[in-house]
């Protein structure tokens, strides 16, 4: 969901979340996310050494998922195990995706799909990157994997049906060049 490398996942400590809710602790048991509700990733987390937000207040997945490890809170940090940090989860991971049938994944490959769902959602290249901590274009293109589905997408809008201000439904035309003459 977010496209956060596994440190900075694993490493999240209740601290770095940012409920914004003036009314917790106090008028009710649990945080209620507020508008300005956001993750904090600090610097020192970060592979590139840049502090960065992420917004969670729009993202109702995401923050149902803060608020069920906020349920099972266990001392300080957001994902753990027992109360302890989780440390290496390989073991785990490789099962996981055996069962799945999706052998041979990494959970880097995580970042990649963060990567295309926000794409694919209309978030640009650049709100992406900020998000997700890619500081240059190409490092965003790595990640940013653009499959036949795309493309089929692509050319579906690019030659669609759009309907004008007055309601008439028109193609979606190119523009006349002189090649197309």
């Amino acid at each position: 969901m977010t496209g956060w490398r596994r440190g900075e996942g694993i490493g999240l400590l209740w601290s770095q979340i940012e409920w914004d809710d003036d009314s917790y602790p106090g008028e009710h048991d649990e945080p209620l996310p507020g508008p300005a509700a956001c993750v904090w990733i600090g610097e020192a987390q970060t592979k590139g050494g840049d502090a960065r937000a992420f917004p969670i207040a729009d993202a109702a997945e995401l923050r149902d998922l803060f608020l069920a490890r906020w349920r099972v809170r266990d001392g300080l940090h957001v994902f753990h195990k027992k109360g302890k940090r989780i440390g290496d989860f390989r073991k785990t991971w490789a099962t996981a995706c055996k069962v799945a049938g999706l052998e041979g994944r990494l959970v880097h490959d995580l970042r990649r799909t963060a990567a295309r769902d926000f794409r694919r959602a209309g978030v640009s290249e650049g709100e992406i990157m900020k998000l997700c901590g890619w500081k240059t274009r190409d490092m965003f293109d790595r990640y940013n994997i653009i499959d036949q589905a795309d493309l089929t997408r692509a050319v579906a809008r690019r030659f669609s049906t759009v309907q004008s201000d007055n309601g008439k439904v028109t193609a979606n035309k190119p523009l006349e060049s002189a090649e197309t003459r």
